[in-house]
């Protein structure tokens, strides 16, 4: 029972984490695009790579 409900808070928190890093990723891309590279793209990619 302990096991299954640390997993499920270790699994929030790796969700509050990509959450937070795609808004701060978001709000670089916003200040710094480039039209040659999207960011969001390049944030997948680095993400799930």
């Amino acid at each position: 029972m302990e096991s299954t409900e640390h997993l499920s808070l270790i699994n929030r928190v790796d969700k509050v984490q990509v959450y937070n890093h795609y808004l701060h990723y978001s709000v670089f891309c916003l200040r710094y695009k480039t039209k040659q590279q999207p960011c969001l793209q390049n944030l997948y990619n680095s993400r799930w790579e």
